[in-house]
């Protein structure tokens, strides 16, 4: 496990300040992108669960009612989570070719949502969707801001779309590489890591709403606690993989999948079943305490978020440690 923290083993321990500079400056902007997709996402969730639970009401002209009205909404959340895929991408940065093929896709979606975001307001406004341009919910300038939203995505994809074509041998990058490209199982491994970003962004925004809206006058301790460190593991996960496995050498990563997939996985099984006995203890717990962090209640009388989301929670470590299995089996 020391060899997980040594610096020489740290990809970055033998670039140059260049190098160092860029990925740092490369972090940054994950980070705060990250965040702000955690805020739209975590809306997106509530505006999609109101949307089923229209037409599983038998309400269909409800649901298409707030699909319309939130379509500007919806589109910047997709935009955005594609614009911090791209940064991830440049940030793993495999060689410039599939860089830059990568990018180049993103960023025709990105194109698309962002164009969807910017005209729906204004087509909205004339088929008097919205009275007006701003009407202030579920944001305060709402749907204005999400059609500047819109037109900055454009920008950004367009911009994104030059630089990966016409551009793309006069860009002087010094990002080193992060991993090899692994072509086996390529399309599930990225779906995977696509839902496992969509569960960190998700909790993210709850780990910070929960500091907004619990209320332990009623009791529920340790229902909260387990629910509180629910919140917490996957966008650590997340953390810890962006910037510190993958900032490992390769042959270290590999080396050490089986401890870090072992670790990983019993934390989040430990986590999973102290979860279980605090609902089992507190089954009113979610509408007490998960009230406004707990989606999807509508589905079933016991709330399907607390089956669904905490199973996720152990997939990622389980990968790893099956990965770290593999790879001693083969050596």
């Amino acid at each position: 496990m020391k060899e997980l923290f040594k610096k020489e083993n740290r990809i970055l321990a033998s670039c140059d300040k260049k190098t160092w500079n860029q990925s740092f400056t490369l972090s940054i902007l994950i980070i705060l992108l990250f965040a702000t997709c955690a805020g739209y996402f975590f809306d997106f969730v509530y505006m999609m669960c109101d949307i089923i639970g229209s037409i599983i009401s038998s309400s269909s002209d409800i649901a298409l009612r707030d699909i319309v009205r939130s379509l500007p909404y919806l589109s910047s959340t997709i935009g955005c989570i594609f614009v911090l895929g791209n940064l991830h991408i440049l940030f793993r940065n495999y060689n410039k070719d599939i860089t830059c093929k990568r990018i180049f896709k993103h960023s025709i979606t990105i194109i698309v949502f962002g164009t969807i975001s910017a005209l729906a307001p204004l087509i909205g406004l004339g088929t008097k969707v919205y009275s007006s341009l701003i009407e202030g919910s579920p944001t305060d300038l709402y749907p204005l801001d999400q059609m500047l939203t819109g037109l900055v995505l454009i920008v950004i994809g367009v911009l994104s779309v030059i630089i990966t074509t016409k551009l793309k041998n006069e860009i002087n990058l010094s990002l080193p590489t992060r991993g090899v490209e692994n072509k086996k199982c390529r399309v599930i491994a990225n779906i995977g890591k696509g839902i496992w970003l969509l569960v960190a962004l998700f909790s993210f925004s709850a780990t910070i709403y929960f500091f907004k809206s619990i209320d332990l006058s009623n009791g529920y301790v340790f229902y909260s606690i387990m629910l509180f460190i629910l919140f917490i593991l996957p966008w650590v996960y997340m953390m810890i993989y962006e910037f510190h496995y993958l900032e490992l050498k390769e042959e270290v990563r590999k080396e050490h999948d089986f401890i870090i997939g072992l670790v990983g996985t019993i934390i989040s099984l430990v986590s999973i079943i102290l979860f279980f006995i605090s609902l089992s203890l507190n089954i009113d717990g979610p509408s007490n305490v998960g009230f406004g962090l707990l989606p999807v209640d509508f589905t079933a009388s016991i709330n399907v978020f607390n089956i669904i989301y905490p199973l996720t929670i152990v997939t990622v470590p389980m990968v790893k440690l099956i990965q770290g299995i593999i790879y001693k089996k083969n050596k």
